[in-house]
């Protein structure tokens, strides 16, 4: 969550209304006092789905709620998610925005917006496409300790479902629908990217809890016994994999010092043996639980510190254009690779794509002005030779930008 915060990007946002839309639904569902309050805010909420990226996140909320109300068999407040004043609500906030931005861009630009945000990328994949089962790897490694936990929680309410009451089976049910449909409905598009399935961390989060509360016997208390020694043996093996290969790994592009990323691996070390001694001598799962949670907070407060001067302009060219851009003439063209929403907010100008090799090269042969490209480091390492031979050469850059120029100045 944090690395994605600080992108300048939307999938936090949506995330936080996703997941919020779906709780309020679930609190809505599970209060036997119904109120309409609460399905109006929900529809707010949804709305607000809706203005992040269009009508994908309403697609996922409508798909997971049903799919939760079927399997309950509670096919009658499938029409009480019905409601009027909410649905007018959503109108409104949607068409406050959509309708002046419709009357900017022309019916048009708006069908192919759309086109291309949604069906280009769930139907065509044109960009980041990525094999069916990319979320599997990505759920297990991404969630890790707990993506684990959730395949026990899943076998043992399918073993003992008839000794749940009925509230407990709402909760997993809601969880594991919420989890599982996200997972799916996301392998289906075509496009992929790890920041898309986002919405579905609270859900894996809520399920835990249940585990400190059933009973540590038999073969689920086995399964959680092994399962807990897998994962603490491999909380401490990965930390010392990750120092002994640190050289072949770190990052030499963005300046990032090896001590920083060492204290920080360090500190991920000691808790994972601290949690490890911790389960040996109470065999509590609550506990454990707890310094888990711990060693990830504190592992996380030193990551911050130590990456903060970097992780703020991964997407973000605000620090770049102040340094090179500024001082610029006023006319003159300006081009981004990956950066373009951040360039355009930074820089005011209208930042054209660069497309490829060809099509840089024939929007350059109708530009009169200087032209300036901005790009990652990374970017430009790639394409050195490339720039080279089309006499674009760095003219100013920091620790994740650089700006090229035909000329230097």
């Amino acid at each position: 969550f944090f690395l994605i915060a600080r992108f300048c990007i939307t999938d936090m946002l949506l995330t936080f209304f996703v997941c919020a839309s779906l709780y309020l639904f679930y609190i809505e569902y599970t209060e036997t006092e119904k109120r309409n309050t609460r399905r109006l805010f929900l529809y707010f909420l949804l709305s607000m789905v809706f203005l992040v990226k269009g009508p994908v996140g309403i697609l996922l909320f409508i798909i997971i709620t049903i799919c939760f109300l079927l399997c309950m068999r509670d096919f009658k407040y499938i029409k009480r998610l019905w409601y009027l004043p909410g649905f007018i609500l959503f109108i409104s906030i949607i068409c406050a925005w959509g309708i002046p931005f419709w009357l900017t861009l022309g019916t048009k630009q708006i069908f192919s917006l759309l086109s291309q945000e949604t069906s280009g990328r769930f139907v065509s994949g044109y960009a980041h496409p990525e094999a069916f089962y990319y979320y599997l790897p990505v759920f297990v490694i991404g969630f890790f300790p707990w993506s684990l936990f959730m395949f026990v929680v899943i076998f043992h309410f399918f073993r003992k479902k008839k000794t749940f009451s009925k509230e407990t089976k709402k909760q997993i049910y809601f969880f594991c629908t919420w989890c599982i449909i996200t997972i799916i409905f996301f392998s289906c598009s075509r496009s992929k990217l790890m920041t898309y399935i986002l919405p579905m961390s609270p859900s894996v989060a809520l399920l835990m809890p249940l585990i400190s509360k059933w009973e540590m016997e038999d073969k689920f208390g086995k399964m959680i016994n092994c399962l807990l020694w897998f994962i603490l043996s491999v909380s401490i093996l990965v930390p010392i994999t990750l120092i002994i290969t640190m050289p072949k790994w770190l990052p030499v592009d963005y300046s990032i010092t090896k001590h920083h990323v060492f204290i920080t691996i360090i500190v991920l070390l000691i808790g994972s043996i601290v949690t490890m001694f911790t389960y040996s001598v109470t065999r509590s799962f609550r506990l454990t639980k707890k310094s888990i949670c711990l060693t990830n907070c504190i592992f996380l407060i030193f990551a911050i510190v130590s990456s903060s001067k970097y992780m703020g302009t991964f997407r973000s060219t605000k620090d770049v254009v102040q340094k090179c851009l500024s001082e610029k003439e006023t006319n003159y063209a300006l081009f981004g690779n990956h950066v373009a929403p951040s360039l355009v907010f930074y820089s005011g100008k209208c930042v054209m794509d660069m497309g490829t090799g060809a099509e840089f090269r024939k929007k350059l042969s109708n530009i009169k002005e200087p032209v300036y490209v901005l790009l990652s480091l990374k970017d430009y390492n790639k394409k050195k030779d490339w720039f080279q031979k089309i006499s674009f050469y760095p003219v100013c850059q920091n620790n994740v930008h650089v700006v090229l120029s035909e000329a230097s100045d």
